[in-house]
């Protein structure tokens, strides 16, 4: 068997590294662009906005925490949730 010089050892790499570049590209790099956008949604979030829950509750943003949100359901009727529960703006 001959050797495998210092020249040649990149080439035997280039099969081995190829399908992680492709799943890269297939995979997780479509799934970031979304994200990314979901994120500056909920960070964006205002007093008065009608928003969608992932539940499916339509309401509208009556307070604002850190990590919460404050929901107004019906007149008279608030529900206080995660911001990660915000999925739209209507």
């Amino acid at each position: 068997m001959p050797a495998i010089s210092a020249s040649t050892l990149p080439l035997l790499m280039v099969p081995l590294a190829l399908p992680a570049i492709i799943a890269y590209f297939v995979q997780v790099r479509p799934k970031r662009k979304p994200a990314r956008r979901l994120s500056a949604l909920r960070e964006g979030l205002r007093l008065g906005d009608r928003v969608v829950t992932c539940g499916g509750i339509h309401a509208t943003v009556t307070g604002l925490a850190a990590g919460t949100v404050r929901l107004d359901v019906s007149p008279g009727v608030t529900h206080e949730c995660d911001r990660d529960a915000v999925v739209r703006l209507l």
